[in-house]
């Protein structure tokens, strides 16, 4: 047998046996394996004062009903260049998650007129965790209405106020890698808070002590949170909980006793023709709040409905936490139209992969 077949045959056989697998370990430790870093999940999106928005929609200068040619107003999507979101952008403001009553990373660079906001090192992936996202004035405040890009006359002004720490109420959960397109939103005293206290005799510090949640009701869309188009006619009542409920609605400012800066002001109707709501919890208040939503809207018989079908429009019911401070929720309708079920041999299609989202 050649010399190099016996150590071949030795050193396979303290191979198997383990003899010479061992590493050495490093110095002052007792495993030469370190633990990895937690895994992350990176978060960015876009931030607006949902208010606002809709006082850039409302005044947008009219074009000339007489001239053919004139262009439709922009549509009211949560994308960068329509005019209605350049005005709505809080430039100033800061965005965090948190993760209850703690920040789960550090707050975003201040926000510059393209909107958008990305957190610098990423939260922790947990499906278990429910986070939420918070945006906030950073120290040199908040300013909104880019006047230098829509100046008067030809443009409202957007009256500037105070803005307090405003907590989204769609919940973030790290289902993947990146959550990219979350929504912040922001509201200052311009707008419901103003015309509530206006209402009820108290200061915006008190209502804030409890807590107000702001409930926009959207209209269908095909494009999951970037429509912005306010449904009209829908009834939100309280089925549990604590706290009072209250339709909102707007008109130009000046022209309704009660209204804040923003034109919006309490109805005296308990159905908000802009879908807009405010419910306000009294000091102390922990329970949830069950909120049931309707549509009191028919199509007429015989009428041609609309892309989504006829009204009314179907709505889930909600439960919401209000805590101290302001809230906002965005929610929207379903369409009412049917879809027959496939043929029996068509090719499966999986469903669009929404982990996007991250809900």
């Amino acid at each position: 047998m050649r010399a190099s077949s016996i150590i071949s045959s030795v050193m396979l056989a303290a191979a198997l046996t383990g003899c010479s697998g061992e590493l050495p370990t490093q110095p002052g430790t007792s495993t030469p394996y370190t633990d990895l870093p937690p895994v992350k999940t990176t978060v960015s999106g876009i931030i607006f004062d949902p208010e606002a928005f809709h006082f850039a929609a409302a005044t947008f200068p009219p074009g000339d009903p007489s001239d053919p040619t004139a262009p439709p107003p922009p549509p009211r999507m949560l994308v960068l260049g329509i005019p209605y979101m350049m005005r709505a952008t809080p430039v100033g403001a800061q965005v965090s998650v948190m993760n209850g009553g703690t920040v789960a990373d550090s707050s975003s660079d201040t926000v510059t007129p393209g909107a958008t906001w990305q957190l610098a090192q990423g939260v922790p992936r947990d499906e278990s965790i429910t986070y939420a996202i918070r945006a906030e004035a950073s120290q040199n405040g908040i300013v909104i209405g880019a006047a230098e890009a829509f100046p008067a006359p030809d443009f409202e002004p957007m009256p500037q106020a105070r803005y307090h720490p405003t907590t989204s109420l769609s919940p973030l959960r790290t289902l993947n890698t990146s959550c990219v397109s979350q929504i912040a939103m922001v509201v200052g005293e311009a707008g419901a808070l103003s015309a509530l206290a206006t209402h009820t005799g108290n200061s915006i510090n008190q209502l804030l002590t409890g807590g107000v949640a702001l409930v926009w009701v959207l209209s269908p869309g095909f494009f999951f949170d970037f429509e912005n188009n306010p449904l009209g006619g829908v009834e939100m009542t309280k089925e549990a909980g604590p706290g009072t409920v209250y339709a909102l609605d707007w008109a130009k400012p000046g022209t309704v006793a009660g209204q804040s800066p923003m034109g919006f002001y309490v109805s005296s109707e308990p159905v908000s023709p802009l879908g807009y709501y405010a419910v306000v919890v009294p000091p102390g208040a922990t329970d949830p709040v069950a909120l049931g939503f309707k549509d009191t809207v028919n199509t007429p018989e015989g009428e041609q409905p609309g892309e989504f079908g006829p009204r009314p429009f179907p709505l889930a019911p909600a439960s919401i936490q209000v805590g101290p401070g302001v809230s906002v929720m965005r929610t929207s309708a379903f369409p009412s139209l049917s879809f027959p079920p496939p043929p029996p041999d068509e090719e499966y299609v999986p469903g669009t992969d929404m982990s996007f989202l991250c809900r």
